[in-house]
């Protein structure tokens, strides 16, 4: 919505000089400074999501941190509250195998990503058996409807929904969160296959967090803070192409200090490695064979 605002204002007013680009980046800015409650995070993201010509950095960068200031105060004044320790998780204290773990974590959270762009394909596959797209719109929103009908936690963009799960995992249980997990890859597809409007950040990250929390029912002796923080971030981190701001927005929600934020560093930094070397290979094998490339949406 940001964005939409933004290039809607720059094409009436300055339609030239790559105004519309700076003015949709500023909107966007604006958006995520409000839902993350963080004026400077809201910018970052921005920033590492659409990389800035160095020679314009700072001319376009300060409208994106006054936009998204705005939308921090605006948000904050309604709900009162920042995305600081969103989700209560006892602390921990740091050991080196924590960083072995966090890899390990990465490893796993490139699993999940994996997982979704193959749930993401066969969505496709699906629809296209679908030609009216009105048609699919009806039977896509019912098909959502009665997953969120069957699975509560899987409705909307998922921040309050991870603190559900976070909070009562042991009452859920491994069985029931795998599941919300799955579904929730499936609703997300479905939506943005048959036109629904949103985004992919907070999905994703309820995503990282619900798989995190099913690492920590399944393995105890690692700390939950740990198993959610590195998963919550690595998950998003192995598509997004923000690690420095996933790293942020888990440091945030969870309120880690300096030294339990490093394993969350590691797993991003695994996750989009090995993710990257997947798509490498799968390029490599596809450039052998002559098939087309896919769009970056189906490849993640």
């Amino acid at each position: 919505m940001g964005g939409g605002l933004g290039s809607w204002i720059a094409n009436r007013r300055w339609a030239e000089g790559g105004a519309d680009q700076d003015y949709t980046l500023t909107g966007i800015a604006g958006g995520f400074g409000g839902a993350f409650t963080s004026p400077i995070l809201g910018a970052f993201l921005v920033s590492e999501l659409e990389p800035l010509p160095r020679h314009r950095y700072v001319a376009s960068i300060i409208p994106q941190l006054i936009a998204s200031a705005v939308g921090f105060m605006i948000f904050y004044s309604v709900v009162g509250r920042t995305f600081l320790g969103s989700y209560d998780v006892p602390s921990y204290e740091f050991e080196v195998i924590h960083m072995a773990i966090a890899a390990g974590l990465g490893i796993l959270a490139a699993v999940v990503m994996m997982t979704f762009v193959g749930v993401v394909l066969a969505v496709k596959r699906v629809c296209k058996l679908v030609p009216n797209r009105y048609v699919l719109g009806v039977v896509g929103g019912a098909v959502v409807g009665l997953i969120a009908m069957a699975l509560p936690l899987t409705v909307g963009a998922g921040q309050s929904q991870l603190g559900v799960v976070i909070d009562d995992a042991t009452t859920l249980g491994i069985g029931l969160l795998i599941v919300v997990l799955l579904a929730k890859m499936v609703a997300m597809a479905l939506s943005l296959e048959v036109g629904f409007m949103g985004g992919n950040v907070f999905p994703l990250i309820f995503m990282g967090g619900t798989a995190g929390t099913i690492v920590y029912l399944a393995f105890p002796e690692i700390p939950i803070a740990l198993a959610v923080s590195c998963m919550l971030a690595a998950v998003p981190g192995s598509y997004l192409r923000a690690p420095i701001s996933m790293v942020f927005i888990a440091a945030i929600a969870l309120a880690l200090g300096a030294e339990t934020t490093a394993p969350v560093a590691v797993a991003v930094l695994t996750s989009y490695l090995v993710v990257a070397a997947i798509r490498y290979g799968l390029s490599k094998k596809r450039n052998a064979a002559g098939d087309p490339e896919p769009s970056e949406a189906a490849t993640g």
